[in-house]
């Protein structure tokens, strides 16, 4: 290995030239799986793949040891249960099915947002392969994918959850239930990772299935039912449908993504206007994840601007010092931030969105109040979100003065923050690095190296 010390500083990161980018296959890095549709839009950085960075010891490999071994303990059966149930599939995998230890929280049978922690689960075991190289992981992984296969073909059609397709049909009269898009959008995303990262090609498959079925039930819907249906929370499912545009090339997809674009909240953001008091936080910010993905995909500079204005707004106005935002999950009037110290701010998916949003723009615009947001909701948020004696995650990050943080247990709680919580401390190594054509930058003192092999450098 030829190792070279080189570059100068600038406002405290490390850099060679600053080279314009001209395409990158997909957001965050480059990955084993094939891709159809490169970025069409300048890129000032480029990520580093996690198998190219290693942590060092420290508190951020603690916590991903940590979290490692709360997946590895978690029982396949006991993962696959509710799809199974729901597409009565009665034989299994070795063990069978009859005294497997049934989930509880949010995955519990009779909640309607069951099976999206699986989803969070198949992207952290990929982040977790990625970041360490076990390849117990991808074996964890396979199985689960295997398995999800199996029930997709019991139920015919393409569908794929843990739920009856009548909970998409309750959606679509405008009916109440519980974000049941926002569940399906956890498996299309998750397992694009386990063809992204690894090339699960069983894992590509199924998702084509599920989106197919999703173009043949959305298209001969009218206007009025599109803009009905998707006032309920459908989590990221539009950018998830455009990165399997961006991987397969099949415009229906893209199609897609923009039947979820949802007008009334995005619209305003064009116009740089703040209407978020009152919105539930992480309803919103996937929307604009998305916009940033249309951006990158087909170059429209009306996406640009939706996800630079939000992303100003949301850190300059709606964000604690911890770089956290929401209290009881809303945004809500900065000019009475005092009043919203309580016990249930900074949701942590939340701040899991926003960092994710923060890598897209971090590579449009190489701009360093970019890194040192990120830097600031990183340390101050997702490193202390879990307990470093018993491995649980937080839901909030309280804000209030003499507030505890609550944490989950291994198999009874489940929320949604659990899930990101997966994935948080799976993927430490996604931001530390950025480079151009001719040059790193490093943006987290973060113990760790990163081999450019390119170039024939290990930079520690």
């Amino acid at each position: 290995m030829n190792r070279r010390k080189f570059g100068r500083v600038i406002a405290g990161y490390f850099v060679l030239s600053i080279v314009p980018i001209q395409a990158q296959s997909i957001y965050p890095g480059q990955h084993a799986g094939k891709t159809e549709k490169d970025i069409v839009v300048p890129l000032r950085a480029k990520s580093f793949d996690l198998q190219d960075v290693e942590l060092l010891p420290g508190r951020f490999r603690e916590n991903v040891v940590r979290d490692s071994a709360w997946m590895v303990s978690l029982d396949i059966r006991s993962l696959l249960h509710s799809f199974r149930t729901n597409a009565g599939v009665s034989a299994g995998l070795e063990g069978g099915y009859s005294s497997v230890e049934k989930l509880g929280g949010w995955e519990l049978l009779d909640y309607e947002l069951r099976g999206h922690s699986i989803g969070h689960l198949l992207s952290a075991l990929s982040l977790m392969y990625a970041t360490t190289g076990n390849e117990g992981f991808k074996a964890k992984s396979d199985t689960l994918v295997s398995g999800l296969a199996q029930v997709q073909l019991a139920l015919g059609n393409g569908y794929l959850s843990a739920y009856p397709e009548e909970l998409i049909n309750r959606n679509i009269r405008g009916e109440r239930v519980w974000a049941s898009w926002y569940t399906l959008h956890k498996l299309y995303a998750r397992l694009m990772d386990q063809y992204l990262y690894y090339r699960n090609e069983q894992a590509l498959v199924i998702v084509k299935g599920m989106a197919d079925w999703a173009y043949n039930k959305l298209s001969p819907l009218d206007e009025a039912t599109r803009l009905r249906m998707i006032r309920n929370e459908f989590g990221g499912v539009n950018e998830a449908f455009y990165n399997l545009y961006a991987i397969t090339g099949e415009e229906r997809y893209q199609w897609l993504a923009r039947f979820f674009y949802h007008d009334e909240m995005m619209d305003p953001l064009l116009d740089n206007r703040d209407e978020l008091d009152k919105k539930h936080a992480n309803t919103f910010i996937p929307k604009v994840i998305a916009e940033a993905r249309n951006y990158e995909l087909s170059g429209e500079m009306g996406s640009k601007e939706k996800a630079l204005n939000f992303w100003r707004n949301v850190t300059g106005n709606h964000s604690f010092v911890t770089g956290s935002n929401s209290d009881k999950e809303k945004f809500f009037d900065p000019d009475h931030l005092s009043e919203h110290l309580s016990g249930y701010t900074g949701e942590t998916c939340n701040t899991y969105n926003m960092l994710k949003l923060t890598r897209h723009l971090f590579c449009w615009e190489a701009d360093p109040e970019l890194a040192e947001y990120y830097e600031q909701a990183l340390y101050n948020h997702i490193l202390g979100q879990q307990d470093p004696v018993t491995e649980m995650v937080a839901y909030f990050l309280p804000m209030l003065s003499g507030a505890h943080k609550v944490y989950s247990t291994p198999v009874d709680s489940f929320w949604c923050c659990v899930g990101t919580g997966f994935e948080n401390h799976a993927k430490y190594g996604e931001a530390i690095y950025y480079h151009t054509d001719n040059g790193i930058y490093v943006n987290l003192f973060i113990p760790s190296q990163v081999e450019w092999k390119e170039k024939g450098i290990l930079l520690r």
